[in-house]
């Protein structure tokens, strides 16, 4: 797509005005490489803020184009740049998403879409949905929660990898929605991982049931400290062989960077340690079908450390170790 027409994709795309062919094109696009999600994400970023919601009730097309403007420091008098660069490029894109959601809100006044959409770009973000359900979504990634959420339905989109953790409801299961493949709470935390470059959608269970489906009605049933992965080129899921719920990790005379590496990717969890000094003390320790905070509650009492939980990591603490 030359970079016009992409800007110009991307406006109808955020209005809801883009045809099922020209969503497709654009998604298509944006899996072409990690630079196109981010410049997308970073449209759709600017597109949501408050300063857009705000500035878009005023019905006046030039003044909200002024607006934009004055906010970069875009004078009158500059010559018009139609190949832009960085934040101009990003601010185009913003100003043609402006004009188009004008228009669409003025001939579509009872019938707009009023879903929301939270992109995360350089950092993780928290997002806390109805009922208490919390989502982590990591960056460059997007959970686009529908308009009908809490009412109708507790559907959300989800483009990226993100962690959830679910009030369960009978009446209105959550579905996050994968592109075709969706995975349904019965109850749960868990955490979906994928990639515009990756083939696979993978779906680790923390805690309760999902089920995990496709469009073509293949489905697995996960139960806590199970996993599976989804190959989308042949639309097939396949169970992890093992999980961290019930591996043996044996440790000797091992550095604490070491074990925090293997027990972090193990149980797909954020852990650091948060001094140098300690990175290199030795544990020697056997584990078998533990949960994570009791081996890390053996581990930090066996070093003479302790350790804290924060809302996205554990963090192991002090100066110095026994050895």
């Amino acid at each position: 797509m030359k970079e016009t027409n992409t800007d110009e994709l991307i406006s109808k795309y955020l209005a809801g005005e883009a045809g099922p062919e020209e969503a497709m094109e654009l998604e298509d696009w944006k899996e072409q490489s990690a630079d196109n999600l981010a410049y997308y994400l970073e449209c759709e970023k600017l597109f949501f803020t408050d300063y857009q919601i705000n500035a878009l009730t005023n019905t006046n097309v030039q003044a909200a184009l002024e607006t934009v403007k004055g906010q970069l420091d875009y004078t009158e008098k500059q010559t018009p740049v139609f190949k832009l660069k960085g934040l101009f490029k990003y601010a185009a894109a913003v100003v043609l998403v402006a004009g188009a959601v004008l228009v669409f809100r003025y001939f579509n006044q009872t019938s707009g879409n009023n879903s929301t959409t939270y992109a995360a770009l350089d950092t993780q973000k928290k997002v806390v949905l109805e009922e208490s359900t919390t989502a982590v979504i990591e960056p460059n990634s997007s959970l686009t929660v529908d308009d009908g959420y809490g009412k109708t339905n507790r559907l959300v989109k989800l483009k990226g990898s993100a962690y959830f953790e679910v009030t369960h409801s009978e009446q209105l299961p959550m579905l996050v929605d994968v592109g075709n493949v969706y995975v349904k709470d019965i109850g749960t935390k868990f955490k979906i991982t994928t990639s515009p470059n990756q083939d696979t959608i993978s779906v680790l269970v923390d805690e309760g049931v999902v089920l995990l489906y496709d469009s073509l009605g293949t489905e697995v049933t996960l139960n806590k400290g199970q996993s599976a992965v989804y190959i989308k080129s042949q639309k097939s899921i396949v169970r992890a062989p093992e999980t961290a719920a019930t591996q043996t990790f044996a440790f000797t005379h091992v550095s604490l960077k070491e074990v925090v590496q293997k027990l972090s990717g193990a149980f797909n969890t954020r852990i650091s340690i948060e001094s140098k000094n300690i990175e290199d003390c030795r544990l020697t320790a056997h584990f078998t079908s533990e949960k994570l905070e009791t081996m890390l509650d053996v581990i930090t009492e066996t070093l003479e450390l302790t350790f804290i939980k924060t809302d996205d990591e554990y963090i192991i603490k002090g100066n110095r170790c026994n050895n």
